[in-house]
């Protein structure tokens, strides 16, 4: 996905200078960016008699917009989601969520990811390193030993805009340079683990 690059000054590390910055993000000056956004490559099931386990394989690529406001302090929280639901009446069993804030740290110039449920906080020399952290997402869904014997999972990974600061939600909310929903894609539950999923 390319996008236009504008000509903007560089942020001053004062007040005056990040108030500037907040109101050129509003009218669109930010860099240009290539590919970004969530990527769900597969879906991996494992099931036993009462408990079915689930590991998401993804990708997330940040565009240079997004890296840019990490870096001026605002912090991004992204989530995973998975739904259990009877692949044939497609009600839904059970559902859950991983949530990943990723914050940068001036001072150290590392980054913070903190990720729950459980609640745990890490840093890393590197953002890739941070956003690597996403690329295996896993859930354990208990409970299921007197569930349909045809299950299919639904999964979908975005970003949080609910939560980006209110004077940078607006250009979030309707630019595509912030388009970080994957979509919700179905996966059946069968053995062997490993399936091609379709886009619903």
């Amino acid at each position: 996905m390319a996008s236009i690059t504008r000509s903007c000054a560089r942020p001053r590390s004062d007040r005056y200078g990040s108030m500037v910055w907040w109101v050129a993000l509003l009218v669109g000056c930010a860099p240009g960016s290539g590919d970004f956004g969530f990527a769900i490559h597969r879906v991996d099931t494992r099931r036993d008699q009462d408990s079915l386990h689930v590991a998401v394989q993804q990708k997330l690529t940040l565009s240079d917009e997004a890296k840019d406001a990490l870096n001026h302090g605002v912090p991004l929280v992204f989530q995973t989601q998975v739904t259990v639901r009877d692949r044939i009446s497609h009600e839904d069993l059970q559902q859950d969520h991983r949530t990943f804030e990723i914050l940068y740290l001036p001072l150290s110039e590392r980054y913070q990811l903190s990720s729950s449920p459980p609640l745990q906080v890490r840093t890393f020399p590197r953002l890739r390193h941070a956003l690597g952290e996403l690329d295996k997402v896993e859930f354990t869904f208990d409970g299921l030993g007197a569930a349909p014997a045809e299950m299919e999972l639904r999964v979908r990974s975005l970003l949080d805009k609910s939560l980006i600061p209110p004077p940078m939600r607006l250009p979030v909310w309707f630019s595509a340079q912030w388009d970080y929903d994957s979509g919700w894609s179905a996966w059946p539950v069968e053995t062997p683990a490993t399936h091609t999923g379709k886009d619903t």
